[in-house]
C-alpha cells in the first residue's frame, strides 16, 4: 500500500479507507501467523525454540552430553533475553519502572458480588450496567462554561505537520511489553515495521498528518477496551468505585495520539499555557517538585513567624468525568490551532468502549464523557482542563493569600498566618471557592477524602479541626487533622523532621 505524495488524504472517507486497510492487513497477518500459547506459572519469557529442541533431545536419550548442551542453550537464551531487556529499559525507552511489581498484571481480588445502588450484581449484564453507569455518571451533570469569559483568550497557535523525527521519537519511547488494544498489535510490531520498507513509515505519517489536517479520526481508532483493575489498599471491593478502568486502544491510533500529545505538551510549555503550580501530567514536573514546593513554603514561613495549614482534596472519578463541551471551550480559550480544535471536536464524538472483567468482555457501549485513563492524550488533556480552574481560583477575592497546588486530580490548598484558627477560616473560604469552580466545570469533589494538616514547629498540642461547610464535615463534625500526613509518597509530620517518612 503506497500513498501518492501529490494526492494527499483530504476527505474523511479517504482517511477511513486507509485506516481500514491497515486494520485489515494487521488482522490478516495475525490470523495467519499467530498461535495460541498456554501461559502457566512455569512459563518463561526467555524460553526459545532452541531450548525446546535441546530439552526434547535430553528427554529422548538421557545422555550427560545432552544435558550439558541443554544447560548451555538455556544459559545463552537467558543472556540474550536479559541483555536485550537491559538495553531496552536503560537506553531505548528509559522506562526503568517496567521492572517494578506495580507495573505487572494486577489480579482482581476475591470479593462478594459488586453492589450498585444497594443491589448485588448477580449477572454479567448487571455488572456491565453498574460499571458503565459509575464511570459515566457525569454524562448528565450540569456545567457552566460562561465562567470562562472572565479569562482573556490566548493568541491562536500555528500548526506544522508532523515530521518523521516526531514519529520515530514517539515510537521509540513506547514499551514493548505494554498491553495491546482491540487490534492485538503491540509496539514491538510497529517498531519492526518501521525498520522495514520505507513506504510503511510513509503511510503512517501521511495518515497522522491527514487526521490533523482534515480534523477526523477513524472510527476504528475510537474503539477501546477498559480493563477493570482494583485500586490498591481499599478496605472493601464491593463497589465499582474501588476499581479503576484502564483503556486499551488500537496501537496505530495510539501512535497518532502520542505524537499529538507530545506536540501539545511542547506548545503548551513554550506558550506558558500550563499554570506554574501544576505538577502532574506535565513533563519535567514530578512528585518531588510538589514536596519541595511545600517545604520551601513551610520553612521560610516559620522564619517569619507564620504557621502553614493545608487541605488536600480529591476529584471524584476525574478521568471519566471530563466534560467534552467544556474541554472544547478550554482548547479554544487557550489558543490551540484550528487543526487541534477541529480534530478534538471529532475525536470526542462517537467513542465506544468495552469492559473487561477478568476473562469476561462486555458489548460495545457509547462513551460521551471523560477521557480514557491510560491513553497518551489523557495526562495532557487533564492538565489543560485544570489549568483554567486554577487561574479562576486566583482571580476570586475570597482566595487572597491562598496557594493552590495541583497534582493531576489531587489538589492542595495552602494558607499561612500567625494563627492556626485564622488558617482554618481561610481554608474554609478557599475550599468553598474550589468546590464551586469544579462544579461549574462538571466535576465533583469527594468530601470524605479531604484531609487537613497543620505544620507547626512549636511544642504546642494545638491542632484545630476545620469546618468545611459541606457534609460530612460541618460545624457538628468538623474535619480533624492528623499527626502525620501522607501526600504523594511523602510522610509529613508537623515539624518536618521526616521521622515517619524514614
Amino acid at each position: 500500500m503506497k500513498v501518492d505524495k501529490h494526492a494527499p488524504l483530504n476527505t474523511p472517507n479517504q482517511i477511513d479507507a486507509v485506516a481500514q486497510a491497515i486494520a485489515d492487513l494487521f488482522s490478516a497477518a495475525r490470523e495467519t501467523c499467530s498461535r495460541e500459547v498456554t501461559i502457566t506459572r512455569h512459563s518463561k519469557l526467555w524460553w526459545t525454540d532452541e531450548c525446546s529442541v535441546a530439552l526434547e533431545a535430553y528427554r529422548e536419550h538421557s545422555l550427560p552430553e545432552d544435558w550439558k548442551l541443554y544447560q548451555k542453550v538455556v544459559k545463552n537464551a537467558k543472556q540474550v533475553f536479559f541483555d536485550s531487556r537491559i538495553t531496552e529499559i536503560s537506553i531505548t525507552n528509559k522506562r526503568t519502572w517496567d521492572l517494578m511489581s506495580w507495573v505487572q498484571q494486577r489480579k482482581l481480588p476475591l470479593c462478594k458480588a459488586i453492589q450498585y445502588q444497594g443491589q448485588p450484581c448477580h449477572t454479567l449484564p448487571q455488572l456491565w450496567d453498574a460499571l458503565h453507569n459509575t464511570y459515566n455518571s457525569a454524562s448528565d451533570r450540569a456545567f457552566n462554561i460562561d465562567i470562562l469569559d472572565s479569562i482573556p483568550d490566548m493568541p491562536v497557535q500555528g500548526w506544522v505537520p508532523f515530521s518523521a523525527l516526531e514519529m520515530r521519537e514517539a515510537l521509540a519511547s513506547c514499551s514493548n511489553v505494554s498491553a495491546p488494544g482491540l487490534d492485538h498489535i503491540k509496539w514491538s510490531h510497529l517498531k519492526m515495521l518501521m525498520r522495514g520498507p520505507t513506504h510503511v513509515f510513509t503511510v503512517l505519517l501521511a495518515l497522522a498528518n491527514a487526521c490533523l489536517r482534515v480534523g477526523h479520526l477513524p472510527k476504528h481508532f475510537k474503539e477501546s477496551m477498559s480493563v477493570i483493575i482494583p485500586k490498591p489498599n481499599k478496605p472493601s471491593y464491593s463497589a465499582p468505585k474501588a476499581f479503576r478502568p484502564i483503556a486499551l486502544l488500537n496501537t496505530v491510533g495510539k501512535l497518532i495520539k502520542k505524537m499529538l500529545s507530545n506536540r501539545i505538551q511542547f506548545n503548551s510549555v513554550t506558550s506558558d499555557v500550563f499554570h506554574p503550580n501544576q505538577i502532574g501530567g506535565i513533563r519535567q514536573r514530578s512528585t518531588e517538585d510538589a514536596g519541595l514546593i511545600l517545604m520551601h513554603m513551610v520553612r521560610p514561613g516559620w522564619a517569619k513567624g507564620l504557621k502553614t495549614s493545608v487541605i488536600a482534596f480529591d476529584v471524584a472519578q476525574f478521568f471519566p468525568s471530563l466534560n467534552h463541551e467544556v474541554l472544547m471551550a478550554i482548547l479554544r480559550k487557550l489558543g490551540f490551532s484550528n487543526n487541534v480544535v477541529k480534530f478534538f471536536s471529532h475525536y470526542l464524538v462517537g467513542r465506544s468502549m468495552q469492559y473487561a472483567w477478568g476473562d469476561f468482555i462486555s458489548d460495545l457501549r457509547q462513551a460521551d464523557v471523560g477521557v480514557g485513563q491510560g491513553g497518551a492524550l489523557c495526562p495532557v488533556l487533564c492538565a489543560l482542563y485544570l489549568t483554567l480552574i486554577m487561574r479562576l481560583f486566583e482571580l476570586d477575592p475570597l482566595t487572597c493569600g491562598c496557594f493552590l497546588l495541583s497534582y493531576v486530580d489531587d489538589g492542595t490548598l495552602v494558607v499561612q498566618s500567625k494563627s492556626l484558627l485564622n488558617n482554618c477560616q481561610a481554608l474554609k473560604r478557599a475550599y468553598g471557592v474550589i468546590f464551586e469552580l469544579f462544579k461549574k466545570f462538571g466535576l465533583a469533589l469527594e468530601h470524605d477524602k479531604s484531609e487537613v494538616f497543620h505544620f507547626d514547629r512549636l511544642h504546642s498540642k494545638h491542632n484545630p479541626p476545620v469546618d468545611l461547610g459541606y457534609a460530612l464535615y460541618t460545624s457538628a463534625t468538623p474535619l480533624k487533622p492528623k499527626l502525620y500526613w501522607q501526600y504523594l509518597g511523602f510522610y509529613f509530620d508537623r515539624k518536618l523532621t521526616f521521622t515517619e517518612h524514614v
